[in-house]
């Protein structure tokens, strides 16, 4: 039982060559104990204690003190569609570097089967994947604010339920930017076209079957040249943009139980497509700030984890701008 806490200020150098005042404290209480009795029995007995406790900082200046070129985002505001092995993760990199607002769009519920490479483990199945990562969110990185939004894009709209519209407004309203990592081209695409209607920096990010390679892309107004559509060209075309290499032969299975194809890759391979989306979109959102994070000078990145056999090697990353593709119907006027 706690009885009294002492504190002892004193002056330190908490820089080099700064002084300020330090912090300790002297706890003084009692802990219950099992002895030995008359007779050899057992006897329970508070034994008084006191000890020294070291004290620890935490505020907006201690945590930026490790990162200092990551503090702009505590002033940004981070909207990401799909919860999964490459979504999760990111929002989970943004809290913990500052990102002053996350809004967390996915409408499906944490499986058992996929904790092999979702980040909060087995103890979170069932639980809406939007509010697991609020909750741990919440608990391990407070400065961040998150909102959490159960919606799937496209989906059937049951009577009282919000509109598209009303949800994208929801979403995107003041958002810093915008990451699709929803592995649906379809939602892609609509995503895509929404963040450029609206004039938000725009980021997707995907793996290949087998986890062999993935993608990442950023379109951002007044410094991209093209667009998501204009990467499809790229790439469908044979242009210099490649598509990134996947397991044609066991990149996808279906579990028992499960009335979807999902795709196979561990974690630690997919990590490598997930730290460089969370590099991009942080040079992205620290563009022109003062002693910010380095800016990123392309906007497509392919990265290679196997040969085309299937044989391991170095990740490698191939980067591109993106530039107008004269068969995209958004960008080119005849």
């Amino acid at each position: 039982m706690l009885r009294r806490v002492i504190g002892l200020q004193f002056p330190e150098e908490i820089a080099p060559g700064q002084m300020g005042m330090g912090w300790l404290f002297l706890i003084e209480g009692t802990i219950k104990e099992t002895v030995m009795g008359p007779r050899g029995k057992p006897v329970e007995v508070a034994q008084s204690h006191c000890f020294y406790g070291k004290a620890s900082r935490i505020s907006p200046t201690d945590a930026l003190l490790r990162v200092p070129a990551v503090h702009a985002l505590h002033q940004r505001t981070i909207a990401v569609v799909g919860l999964g092995a490459l979504g999760a993760p990111m929002a989970l990199e943004f809290a913990r570097n500052q990102v002053g607002k996350l809004r967390l769009s996915d409408y499906d519920h944490v499986e058992p089967g996929p904790t092999v490479r979702w980040p909060l483990g087995i103890a979170t199945a069932g639980q809406l994947k939007a509010e697991a990562i609020h909750e741990f969110i919440s608990a391990h990185y407070p400065a961040t604010q998150v909102l959490p939004i159960y919606h799937k894009v496209g989906g059937l709209r049951g009577e009282g339920m919000p509109s598209e519209q009303e949800v994208m407004d929801t979403l995107l309203t003041d958002a810093s930017l915008l990451i699709d990592a929803s592995a649906d081209k379809g939602v892609s695409h609509f995503l895509a076209e929404t963040a450029r209607a609206r004039g938000i920096p725009f980021i997707s990010v995907y793996a290949t079957p087998g986890g062999w390679g993935g993608m990442v892309m950023r379109v951002a107004p007044g410094h991209t040249r093209g667009c998501w559509m204009c990467l499809q060209y790229h790439m469908d075309t044979g242009g210099t943009i490649p598509v990134p290499i996947s397991d044609e032969t066991a990149g996808t299975v279906q579990a028992p139980g499960c009335g979807d194809m999902t795709f196979t890759g561990a974690s630690f391979d997919l990590q490598n497509v997930v730290l460089a989306a969370v590099r991009l979109a942080v040079s992205t959102l620290s563009s022109g700030v003062a002693g910010g994070y380095a800016t990123t000078p392309w906007d497509v990145g392919v990265v290679q984890l196997m040969d085309a056999d299937g044989s391991l090697v170095a990740p490698a990353w191939s980067t591109f701008p993106l530039e107008v593709h004269p068969l995209c119907p958004y960008c080119h006027c005849e």
